[in-house]
């Protein structure tokens, strides 16, 4: 029992260092940059990035034929997170509207996941993984 009792200390603290360093924050001093959008300005870092994810979606995002027939039309409200090894992951549905849009926002944002060399979050002066809510517009 008494070599347990350090031995279970031992783990607990590893495991409450290890949660720490998978934190995922939704405000950061930097957010995560778009590949390219690399210009000495934050703000317009900001805006590139933004600019860039929604064009990207335009380009990529394919509407499903069962809600062009059904004539769906709404927001799909998506949840990603740019790690702090600049990649794009954990891929969550929020809010879906159905036929099948909800699958067409989870495979552009697949998309936007196979696109390496982002920039991560900074926070406090260190790389963090930063959540961003995406809302994805279906119009007809």
């Amino acid at each position: 029992m008494k070599r347990f009792i350090p031995t279970l200390i031992f783990i607990l603290s590893f495991l409450v260092s290890y949660g720490q360093d998978d934190k995922v924050y939704s405000e950061v001093d930097q957010m995560p940059i778009y590949p390219g959008c690399d210009t000495s300005d934050q703000a317009e870092k900001t805006k590139c990035t933004n600019q860039n994810i929604i064009q990207f979606i335009g380009e990529n995002l394919k509407y499903p034929q069962e809600a062009k027939d059904g004539k769906v039309e709404g927001m799909v409200l998506t949840k990603f997170v740019i790690t702090k090894e600049g990649e794009v992951d954990n891929i969550q549905i929020v809010k879906d509207i159905g036929s099948n849009c909800g699958q067409a926002a989870r495979d552009v944002l697949n998309l936007l996941s196979d696109m390496k060399g982002w920039t991560p979050g900074i926070k406090e002066g260190k790389q963090v993984a930063v959540q961003y809510t995406l809302p994805i517009n279906f119009r007809l």
